[in-house]
């Protein structure tokens, strides 16, 4: 089932993380952090690369496990608040980061679909994975690293480019016109407000959570 593949990560991924980040808390070992964030990086341009990937995701396709983008988030995190790494030193070019921010920013566009009832034809199998990827109990090795790893985008990539990224993932931005009408071709008309509040509220998210920062 689905909880098996959360409870592998945890166990197979995200408890190994945990156990080398307690490692890294003082400037000397600055440089080990310094060389997992570069094969993290590596690491995940060879996924890219195997997926096919250049700058859009699969339609109507998502994921909740992304290892990868967790490890590098957090050994990006721990650089900068335990080990006076400049963030910028250890951060790729901007094409690399586009990348980076789109499938953890797809996933947080398919809760808000998830909450609207736009997978409902998935069962309750997919109702499941949107809950437990934000249970206490797996929320600390998933989303949160997630939420991180989206603000570092959101600090340096073009603000107009992220903001109307989000949008475009959450499918509102027709509904962010000026003119007395307009016409969704993506979304039906029952979901478009439960839509909109997902994405404001994934912004608020982004600006108030200070987990990591």
């Amino acid at each position: 089932t689905y909880y098996a593949a959360f409870a592998a990560e945890l166990e197979a991924c995200a408890q190994p993380m945990w156990g080398l980040l307690s490692h890294c808390k003082v400037r000397e070992t600055q440089e080990y952090t310094r060389n997992v964030v570069r094969y993290c990086l590596e690491a995940l341009q060879d996924w890219f690369d195997a997926i096919n990937f250049v700058d859009e995701p699969a339609p109507n396709q998502v994921t909740f496990h992304l290892p990868l983008h967790r490890y590098y988030a957090m050994f990006l995190s721990k650089a900068v608040k335990c080990q006076e790494l400049d963030l910028d030193s250890v951060l790729p070019d901007q094409e690399m980061l586009m990348k980076l921010m789109i499938h953890p920013l797809q996933i947080q566009a398919s809760l808000a679909e998830i909450h609207s009832n736009m997978w409902v034809r998935n069962g309750l199998q997919i109702k499941g994975q949107a809950m437990t990827y934000v249970q206490s109990h797996f929320c600390n090795s998933m989303i949160d690293p997630d939420i991180y790893l989206l603000q570092v985008c959101a600090s340096r990539l073009d603000p107009d480019y992220f903001i109307s990224s989000v949008f475009e993932r959450f499918k509102v931005v027709d509904l962010l016109t000026m003119a007395s009408q307009h016409q969704n071709t993506v979304l039906d008309a029952e979901h478009e407000r439960s839509m909109l509040e997902g994405a404001l509220t994934f912004l608020v998210i982004l600006l108030s959570l200070r987990l990591h920062l």
